[in-house]
């Protein structure tokens, strides 16, 4: 099983592969996404990683698959991201709606 160190060096860089895959910019998906452009170069350097919302996210506006942004595999991938990924719709925009709050005037890392 992965450490949470091995994620973060893997999510690093699948997000700074993915963010030139899309012909974005740091800036670009900070602005898609409601964070700082310093939150973004943390991601992309290891330092922070988004939190589960934030993830889908970055996702969404990348236009990429959660397992290919986070490295995951279904052998792998954490339990709490397999409830999320399988759960209907509505209940991810819930889950969102439960976690935006803590995203206020936190720095989405």
């Amino acid at each position: 099983m992965k450490t949470e160190q091995e994620y973060a060096r893997i999510f690093a860089r699948n997000l700074t592969a993915e963010i030139k895959r899309a012909g974005m910019t740091k800036e670009m998906l900070a602005n898609a996404v409601g964070v700082s452009k310093a939150a973004v170069s943390d991601w992309t350097l290891g330092k922070s990683q988004p939190r589960l919302g934030m993830f889908f996210r970055v996702c969404e506006a990348l236009d990429c698959d959660p397992d290919t942004l986070g490295g995951f595999d279904r052998l792998s991938r954490p339990v709490m991201l397999d409830a999320y990924l399988d759960a209907p719709r509505a209940i991810q925009v819930a889950v969102d709606g439960l976690l935006e709050p803590y995203k206020k005037g936190v720095s989405a890392g």
